[in-house]
C-alpha cells in the first residue's frame, strides 16, 4: 500500500504556528518556519545535492518524506515540482506548484497580497515563496495562460521592486551563454539557468503575439531600481 504522502504531498497542512509572515520595518514582511532548523535544512540540501548528482529517486524520496514531516516547507514543494518537471511529470509539478503558492498566500496579510506591502528578496526566508510564485507563473507562461502569467510577474516587481529573479530580464531580444555554463550541473536561479530557460522557452514568447510588447510596456510603469 502506498503512503499517502508518496502519492499527493498536498493533502496535508501545516500545523498552528508552523508557518506565519511577519512585519520586519517599513513595509516590509517576511516568511517565519519556527520548525525547519539547521538539521532539517541539512536534509534538504542533501536532497538538492543527490539530484544534482543524478540520484533523482533519492532525491524525490527525502522531498517527499519531509514534506510529509513539514507541510509548511515551500521550497521543497518547489524543488519537488522541479524534480517531477524535469522527469516528465509536468501535471504533479504544476499541482505542486499552485499548492505552494496557495499555501503561501493563505499566511500574506491581505494587504501585501494586494501589494502594499513588499517581500524583498534580502530577506533569505521569502525567497522560497518567491521561486515558488515564479516557477508557477512560468509554467502558466508555458501553457498560454500569459495574460495571468504576466499578473504574477508583475506582482513578483511589486513584492520584490528589485527584481532579484530577473523578471525584467524575460523582454531582452537577445540573451548571451553565462561563462563556464555546464549543461548538465546548472545551478538553480544562476544566470546559467535563466539563459537556458530562455533558450529552451523564449520561443513561446515570440509565438504568442502581443506577450513580448504587452510585457515591455507594462514592465516600462516600473523602472528598475538600484540595488
Amino acid at each position: 500500500m502506498k503512503n499517502a504522502w508518496r502519492d499527493n504531498p498536498t493533502q496535508t497542512s501545516p500545523p498552528p504556528g508552523a508557518l506565519s509572515v511577519e512585519p520586519c520595518g517599513d513595509d516590509s514582511w517576511e516568511f517565519d518556519h519556527p520548525r525547519l532548523t539547521q538539521t532539517i535544512y541539512d536534509v534538504f540540501h542533501g536532497a538538492i545535492d543527490s539530484w544534482e548528482a543524478g540520484n533523482l529517486e533519492y532525491a524525490e524520496n527525502r522531498y517527499r518524506q519531509l514534506l510529509s514531516d513539514y507541510p509548511e516547507f515551500i521550497d521543497v514543494y518547489h524543488h519537488l515540482a522541479l524534480l517531477l518537471d524535469e522527469t516528465g511529470r509536468q501535471d504533479e509539478a504544476f499541482a505542486l506548484w499552485q499548492h505552494a503558492v496557495g499555501l503561501g498566500l493563505e499566511y500574506l496579510p491581505a494587504a501585501v497580497r494586494s501589494g502594499s506591502g513588499t517581500l524583498p528578496w534580502l530577506m533569505i526566508d521569502n525567497r522560497p515563496f518567491l521561486r515558488a510564485y515564479h516557477g508557477l507563473a512560468l509554467k502558466l507562461l508555458k501553457r498560454g495562460k500569459v495574460e495571468r502569467a504576466l499578473e504574477m510577474f508583475l506582482q513578483l516587481l511589486d513584492w520584490n521592486p528589485n527584481d532579484n529573479q530577473g523578471v525584467r530580464a524575460l523582454v531582452k531580444k537577445s540573451h548571451r551563454k553565462a561563462k563556464g555554463l555546464r549543461l548538465h550541473s546548472v545551478t538553480l536561479w544562476s544566470p546559467g539557468q535563466a539563459y537556458l530557460y530562455w533558450k529552451e522557452r523564449g520561443r513561446h514568447w515570440k509565438k504568442t503575439p502581443g506577450a513580448l510588447d504587452l510585457l515591455r510596456e507594462m514592465l516600462g510603469e516600473r523602472p528598475a531600481q538600484e540595488t
